[in-house]
């Protein structure tokens, strides 16, 4: 019985590994200080477009430390709402990053980090300007390490941009950053910028070489002459 499921599963995984397989290319960006863009250049991808069976792209962002210090400078006790992270979208002149609905294949990511403060009123600092002093009219948000990603498949009317015997495609990854410490008047800040790097991977899956296939004929054919 043992044999048997062993057989089996080598069964499995053969005509798993024959059904298809993926062609991957990954560009980086960054880290750096957000708002920045950079351009990605891949590969065009030296397939049959017609042995094309999909093409998926994979955007990740990253960031890491940062901090934003709100100090309020009004009469009154204040609730400010604060966020502080960064936020990712990808762009194209070369190819187009469509999906099935015609939508973007990968949706932008906004990624941070978000509190709300109850602020005292202004204990006697410099209410003209940021002034912080470590007094109960202040509060610091400090950044924390994340992640997003966000992925789809390429409209396949558009496989062709993707592919070639020679030559290269740009995609563009813009980083903005994200800082906001709500619109309540008499309130100031002060912020120390995220980081934020990440990449950008595209996977073209095609059908398996043929020789897998044989591998899954020959051990069905070694499971037959074991019985």
């Amino acid at each position: 019985m043992k044999k048997c499921i062993g057989m089996a599963a080598l069964i499995a995984v053969a005509g798993a590994s024959a059904s298809a397989q993926q062609v991957m290319q990954t560009q980086s960006f960054g880290p750096d200080t957000p708002n920045y863009e950079q351009v990605l250049t891949f590969d065009l991808f030296d397939v049959d477009i017609n042995d094309v069976e999909s093409i998926k792209v994979k955007f990740e962002l990253n960031i890491d430390g940062g901090s934003l210090t709100v100090d309020n400078d009004g009469l009154d006790a204040a609730v400010v709402d604060v966020e502080l992270g960064a936020t990712g979208a990808l762009s194209s002149t070369d190819v187009t990053l469509l999906n099935g609905a015609f939508q973007p294949v990968a949706e932008d990511v906004e990624i941070g980090t978000t509190d709300t403060f109850n602020l005292a009123a202004n204990d006697g600092d410099d209410d003209q300007s940021f002034d912080p002093n470590g007094g109960l009219d202040e509060d610091t948000l400090s950044g924390a390490g994340q992640s997003g990603m966000s992925m789809g498949f390429i409209n396949s009317t558009f496989w062709a941009d993707f592919i070639g015997a020679s030559g290269t495609f740009d995609i563009l990854a813009d980083v903005d950053q994200i800082l906001d410490f709500g619109g309540v008047g008499g309130v100031s800040g002060g912020f120390t910028p995220v980081s934020a790097s990440g990449n950008v991977m595209i996977i073209v899956t095609i059908p398996a070489p043929a020789s897998a296939g044989a591998l899954a004929i020959g051990a069905l054919a070694f499971g037959r002459r074991r019985r």
